[in-house]
């Protein structure tokens, strides 16, 4: 999916939004790992955690780089 993102959305400099909810939908799983591991004890492979990272901070922070924009279209609902 990433792939076809950069394909569709990001090779114009477009699709900051875009990049940042896939960025957080990366990061929900590590998120759960991590909560898991705490409770249950270590259960999951170490680089799936460290991809599925990479891969999140590194949409969430392309998605920042415009992040006035980002931030306006999440609020355009919330009024």
């Amino acid at each position: 999916m990433s792939a076809l993102f950069w394909f569709g959305y990001y090779r114009n400099d477009e699709g900051h939004l875009a990049a940042f909810i896939f960025g957080l939908f990366m990061l929900m799983p590590v998120l759960g790992t991590a909560i898991s591991e705490a409770i249950n004890g270590a259960f999951y492979s170490d680089y799936e955690g460290y991809f599925l990272s990479y891969i999140g901070l590194s949409h969430v922070s392309y998605g920042m780089l415009k992040w006035r924009d980002v931030i306006e279209i999440l609020g355009q609902d919330a009024g």
